[in-house]
């Protein structure tokens, strides 16, 4: 059965305007969005995956998506877009485990990709959150965090995320202002 990183090699010769954005580029993306990013912004996927250090740990999912990095950004589908910028908040305090990235994918498209459940103790506290309280903290984080994106940024936007990142692009999504909506192309939830 075909994957991501199929899909990659079988389509990477292709650049974002020849084969817009589909669902399996959201859906590397959204892995991507597990990698810590933070002094990375302003630089090419093809070139942080040359200075990424792979992770120092047995964790499977953090090495296949190391060598999703790896492999993606040595195509020209993704090895020339760039980071736009990331931020993370961790704070056990207010319950907030939020990591958010934005892919530029042209001089006008841009991907924002939310991180889903990771191994921080609050991410399981916020997990947990989801089924009584509203909004939790992460939820009013990814709402700031596009926010600030579609004030900063001239284009249209994709939004996406694997579990409870898929929450938070559809929360932020569903929050925005009607003419902040119209520039949001799709969101995912995965």
């Amino acid at each position: 059965m075909a994957d991501i990183f199929d899909y990659v090699e079988t389509f990477g010769s292709f650049r974002f305007n020849e084969m817009g954005i589909s669902d399996v580029d959201n859906a590397v993306f959204s892995r991507l969005a597990y990698l810590d990013f933070s002094g990375y912004a302003g630089k090419t996927l093809g070139e942080i995956a040359e200075e990424y250090k792979q992770p120092n740990n047995e964790n499977k999912t953090a090495n296949d998506t190391y060598s999703l990095l790896k492999e993606a950004g040595s195509s020209i589908r993704f090895g020339y877009t760039a980071l736009y910028n990331c931020v993370e908040i961790v704070s056990e305090d207010i319950a907030n485990a939020f990591y958010a990235v934005t892919f530029a994918v042209d001089k006008d498209t841009f991907f924002i990709a939310f991180r889903g459940t990771d191994d921080k103790i609050v991410s399981f506290y916020e997990d947990a959150e989801l089924a009584y309280s509203f909004p939790i903290s992460s939820q009013a984080s990814a709402l700031g965090y596009v926010t600030e994106e579609l004030e900063s940024l001239e284009g249209r936007f994709f939004l996406g995320g694997h579990s409870k990142g898929g929450n938070l692009a559809l929360f932020a999504y569903l929050f925005l202002k009607d003419e902040e909506k119209e520039r949001i192309v799709r969101v995912y939830n995965n």
